[in-house]
């Protein structure tokens, strides 16, 4: 409970908080076509919360694995790890909540796929930067400020890396097809990497310990960006050189930036 109180008083201030700030904007509608507006609701909802349920399990599930398999001890190694993992991931997050705003509100998806591909490109080499630095910090310092039985959390942190980097794109293209109105592809990607986490957590787990359930983790968002890139690709169709990032995209962005910082976050479709 001294956990849920201070969590719920903080959402029902930020409720109350943004009522107020968007009460102004709060116009009478007539009700025509709410039929048909409910049954897309319901529709996008859906594919929406199992994609969310699904994922969640993915990032969760290995905590009950660890905890059955190796014990308590082991299980507090491994969620300071994943953590501090998953700490990294502010940086696709951030840009995502940028991006869907965009993509929601063009028509153009041929816009939409470019700045997704440039976001993408973005997103994955300043993850794969925090991640490295994240690597270097010595591991008595994790020690130092965890306890000397948490010797451990850097070998976790270690063979996380490569799926916490994958799942950095997989964030940015779930925004796209969230804004394309094509979230099921989103729902199929995290029911992949579930079937993974289950499949491989039994294996892996009672066998390598840590190591194993950071792998099964690993492996998971991998199977799930994998899936989720192979479909975008398709649809893009672009070519092997599009995957590096170029100057005149890190410009663009640059202008992208400051157009909606100066628009209130409208912006203009300034992508070519």
């Amino acid at each position: 409970m001294s956990y849920y109180r201070p969590i719920l008083f903080s959402y029902l201030t930020v409720l109350c908080i943004s009522s107020i700030v968007l009460w102004r904007d709060l116009k009478r509608i007539p009700l025509e076509g709410m039929k048909l507006l409910c049954r897309e609701v319901l529709r996008f909802g859906t594919y929406v919360q199992f994609a969310n349920i699904f994922q969640q399990l993915n990032y969760r599930l290995s905590y009950y694995f660890v905890d059955f398999f190796l014990g308590r001890a082991s299980l507090g190694v491994f969620t300071i790890g994943v953590q501090l993992s998953e700490a990294l991931w502010l940086i696709p997050r951030s840009i995502g909540m940028v991006q869907i705003t965009r993509i929601s509100n063009e028509r153009d998806q041929l816009y939409a796929t470019r700045l997704t591909l440039i976001l993408l490109k973005i997103s994955w080499i300043l993850t794969l930067v925090l991640l490295i630095i994240l690597l270097l910090i010595p591991n008595a310092f994790f020690q130092l400020v965890f306890g000397p039985e948490f010797s451990q959390v850097k070998i976790v942190i270690a063979t996380l890396g490569l799926g916490i980097v994958t799942l950095s794109i997989s964030i940015i293209l779930s925004q796209f097809f969230s804004g394309i109105n094509r979230p099921y592809h989103n729902t199929i990607s995290s029911a992949i990497g579930l079937l993974l986490t289950v499949g491989l957590g039994f294996f892996m787990i009672p066998r390598f310990g840590l190591i194993g359930a950071g792998i099964t983790s690993a492996a998971s968002y991998i199977a799930t960006t994998i899936y989720q890139f192979v479909v975008f690709s398709r649809m893009s169709k672009f070519s092997a050189s599009d995957l590096f990032l170029k100057r005149s995209e890190l410009r663009l962005l640059f202008n992208e930036m400051k157009s909606i910082l100066k628009s209130g976050g409208k912006g203009q479709a300034i992508l070519p």
